[in-house]
């Protein structure tokens, strides 16, 4: 992302810093929020798929995984 932000900086002319910048950075951030999101999902699902039992029996101090994740709505 830093490199992707430093770019649209550099290509910015003079006195069009903000102008030139603000959408190539806003999409840059756009991609590694999707892809932290993305991440923590997977992160969550394995924490999931840890603690789920096949069988019909609990196991044993196997404790349970309660995981609610909510996304903001863009």
């Amino acid at each position: 992302m830093a490199d992707h932000m430093a770019a649209a900086m550099n290509a910015a002319q003079a006195g069009r810093i903000i102008a030139d910048t603000e959408e190539p950075v806003r999409d840059a951030h756009a991609v590694f929020r999707r892809q932290a999101y993305q991440k923590a999902i997977d992160l969550l699902s394995r924490a999931g798929q840890k603690a789920f039992s096949p069988s019909d029996e609990p196991v044993p101090g196997a404790g349970g995984c309660a995981v609610t994740l909510t996304m903001p709505i863009a």
